[in-house]
């Protein structure tokens, strides 16, 4: 019996094709990967976003409905119970607190002119008014402005 001779050049070709078919399945999945994690970060930013700007648009329109109320007690002259009253103020109160604490987080993860927008209304209900009806307009008018701005950037961003 003859021993077996061994082509090594056959050998280290089909070694050279096999660790090119490795590199090239690697390559491929590491971009696969990379592209479906971006796509995946993309996305979870998008439903963050939208979350948070529903929830700034929720407080704001809750607020509107209270300084809307308001306003018509002091412009027509309306008589509400103290209970009614004492209930618009806790609805106001609530709708602050979360206005306050969710644009916190939208003005970090909004794109410029959402932030910005949100910063103005910030500045604008903190600012200081000593008439009442004055405070009632200002707020009015600053959640109007709000409010159109955001929505027209959130169908913008869509």
């Amino acid at each position: 019996m003859q021993p077996m001779s061994v082509n090594w050049e056959s050998v280290l070709a089909e070694s050279a094709k096999m660790a090119a078919q490795l590199g090239g399945a690697l390559i491929i999945a590491r971009l696969t990967v990379t592209w479906a994690l971006s796509r995946y970060k993309g996305e979870k930013m998008w439903e963050r976003r939208t979350t948070a700007l529903a929830d700034v648009l929720s407080a704001m329109r809750e607020m509107s409905r209270v300084v809307d109320r308001w306003l018509a007690e002091e412009n027509e002259g309306l008589k509400y119970s103290e209970t009614h009253k004492e209930d618009l103020r806790e609805r106001y109160r609530m709708s602050r607190r979360k206005l306050e604490n969710v644009a916190a987080i939208a003005i970090l993860i909004m794109p410029g002119p959402i932030a910005d927008s949100l910063k103005v209304l910030e500045d604008g209900l903190n600012a200081q008014r000593f008439d009442w009806l004055d405070r009632l307009e200002a707020e009015q008018k600053l959640l109007s402005n709000a409010t159109t701005l955001l929505l027209t950037a959130a169908k913008e961003m869509a």
